[in-house]
């Protein structure tokens, strides 16, 4: 399966999973918000690995991974009984920035991954 396929299933599921209604309560207080980091996280890295070759991949996984969890959030607002919280679209940015700030603390990693 390409890695363009794998993200587009990735992106599919997750919005399925954001927007589907759930009655169930959290693991433990706040887990939510550490999902949202790890979800956009594997974004923006799945994004990048499907869109490598592009000049500013990582500045575009990056950005990607905030307007997608934006959008989630706006979509949460109208599914009941989702809603949407500005705390989730933080972490959601900080999943992205976690990203972003790992291709420079580690970029033999993307290299190698970039390349392969």
């Amino acid at each position: 399966m390409k890695k363009k396929h794998i993200f587009f299933l990735w992106i599919l599921l997750t919005t399925f999973l954001f927007l589907y209604p759930s009655t169930s309560p959290p693991l433990f207080k706040d887990s939510d918000k550490i999902f949202h980091v790890l979800i956009s996280f594997f974004t923006a890295f799945l994004y990048f690995l499907s869109f490598k070759k592009r000049k500013n991949a990582i500045l575009e996984a990056f950005l990607f991974a905030i307007f997608y969890g934006a959008f989630i959030e706006i979509l949460q607002s109208f599914t009941p009984p989702r809603s949407s919280s500005l705390m989730d679209w933080f972490s959601d940015i900080l999943g992205a920035f976690i990203f972003y700030l790992s291709s420079f603390l580690f970029p033999f990693f993307l290299k190698e991954v970039k390349n392969g």
